[in-house]
């Protein structure tokens, strides 16, 4: 599940041709990233099982600025 996570976060932006650093969350590095809240973790990762309850986004930063907040 680790490998499938690390493919799709950082493996997307390699395919795009963006830098090595693109997709790591890293003093200085592009913030992109999502806040979620989840269920329980499977492995660090949320249960995505048949029935369980959907993970649900708090929060969208793309290159540093908030473009989603659940609070606004």
């Amino acid at each position: 599940m680790a490998a499938a996570f690390d493919a799709h976060t950082r493996g997307g932006w390699r395919a795009a041709g963006a830098s090595a650093a693109a997709g790591v969350l890293a003093p200085g590095a592009a913030a992109t990233f999502a806040v979620w809240a989840g269920t329980d973790l499977v492995d660090g990762l949320p249960e995505l099982a048949p029935g369980a309850p959907w993970p649900l986004c708090l929060r969208t930063v793309v290159h540093g600025r908030t473009a989603f907040d659940i609070e606004q």
